[in-house]
């Protein structure tokens, strides 16, 4: 009787142990918390060469209300919304910019719903609007953050980041519109060399697709970055589906002149040639057809708190470019972060 009661007992320790090692892992593990309001506020000098009534003034840019953290080992959540003052706003889904749970199956898959960035790619876009000093008009006229759902795989080594991406299109207008988007998206890391490529497919009506091929790649050199992304938009029509008609090419360079201060310049060029300026329907409605532009413009980052870079940052730029009425513009400014938690 006693050698039965041994071998069950030993049965039982076998069976339950991973169950014991596991409660001890969830012991163990501990959540993460992190809330924030982050903020930006710039001043601003327009010169216009045509007119003698410049502008200048003071004016707040961004504030957002931010909150990520983990409930357990396999599910995590993000947040963030805008704070807005504005009638117009019909529900709070118009001011969030992201609001997605993640569920992690192991190591390699995850699964996150919810609302998101599309998955688009180019450095430019993929950047936090807060450091996102000017810009083209593919990223002013992006409609980036919609309700959908991301496949995510990371590779054993961590370096390269698969999603695969279903979600409301870009050009939803109304809820239920029958109309979505899917993009596939990498994620590399070489090293000295990062690149972020995309293949997307947006409905901008029921059946009428147009295709994004978006190269983004990011070369580090030491104290010294480069990004250069290139864009491709066409229809899935005959008539407009050539590379180089409708397209966006953006170069940004960053040097790091010591730990406090950084020095960039950036230009960029977009145009849509592909489709008619007096046609009825337009695939692209990002880059209107017909219109070609280019900016350009340098400046600096400086960050006063080193062992807390991204606490406080101070920056100024100075930019114009070839759109009608662009004056050429001096902005300088501060960008700082609060959090209420952080552990």
């Amino acid at each position: 009787m006693k050698l039965k009661n041994i071998v069950l007992s030993l049965v039982c320790a076998a069976l339950f142990a991973p169950v014991l090692r596991a409660q001890d892992a969830d012991t163990a593990f501990k959540r993460s918390l992190s809330i924030k309001f982050d903020a930006r506020v710039d001043g601003k000098y327009d010169y216009f060469t045509k007119t003698s009534s410049d502008q200048f003034g003071f004016y707040g840019k961004y504030i957002f209300f931010q909150m990520a953290g983990d409930i357990n080992r396999s599910i995590s959540y993000g947040y963030r919304a805008r704070l807005i003052k504005d009638n117009a706003v019909p529900n709070l889904f118009d001011a969030t910019d992201w609001m997605w749970v993640k569920f992690k199956f192991n190591k390699n898959f995850s699964l996150s719903f919810g609302k998101e960035v599309l998955q688009i790619g180019g450095y430019e876009y993929d950047r936090n609007p807060m450091d996102v000093y000017f810009f083209a008009d593919f990223w002013s006229n992006m409609a980036p953050f919609q309700l959908g759902g991301t496949l995510h795989y990371l590779t054993d080594d961590g370096k390269h980041n698969i999603r695969l991406q279903i979600s409301n299109s870009l050009h939803t207008t109304k809820l239920f519109e029958s109309i979505l988007c899917y993009n596939l998206i990498w994620y590399g890391n070489f090293g000295w060399f990062k690149p972020m490529y995309s293949l997307n497919f947006f409905e901008v009506e029921r059946g009428k697709f147009i295709n994004y091929i978006s190269l983004g790649n990011r070369f580090e050199w030491g104290l010294m970055a480069w990004e250069l992304d290139y864009t491709n938009r066409a229809a899935l029509t005959k008539s407009n589906n050539k590379f180089f008609s409708d397209f966006s090419v953006i170069s940004n360079m960053d040097f790091a002149v010591s730990d406090k201060w950084v020095v960039f310049v950036k230009g960029g060029y977009e145009q849509n040639k592909a489709e008619d300026p007096l046609a009825s329907f337009a695939y692209d409605r990002l880059v209107h057809p017909g219109d070609s532009h280019y900016y350009y413009g340098a400046g600096f980052e400086y960050y006063p708190l080193v062992d807390q870079r991204n606490n406080v940052r101070i920056h100024a730029f100075l930019y114009s470019g070839n759109y009608s009425g662009t004056p050429v513009s001096f902005n300088v400014g501060v960008r700082w972060q609060m959090y209420l938690i952080n552990r």
